[in-house]
């Protein structure tokens, strides 16, 4: 591929800072080595959370 070819193929593509934070992660591993455990709209919560005193929040998870 050229030099040229690399940069048409780089600005036709997504920055990794406008990729979701799932797409980031993907990207960052090697194919089919990721499992997710728990998917997004499973409502999970730590329960170390309430032993703490601290609300969990709508926005509180880690990818």
């Amino acid at each position: 591929m050229s030099h040229q070819q690399d940069i048409t193929r780089l600005l036709q593509g997504r920055s990794f800072i406008e990729l979701s934070a799932r797409e980031r992660a993907h990207s960052l591993l090697d194919a089919g080595s990721c499992r997710e455990l728990a998917g997004p709209f499973e409502r999970l919560y730590s329960p170390w959370l309430s032993a703490q005193g601290i609300v969990a929040q709508a926005d509180d998870g880690v990818v």
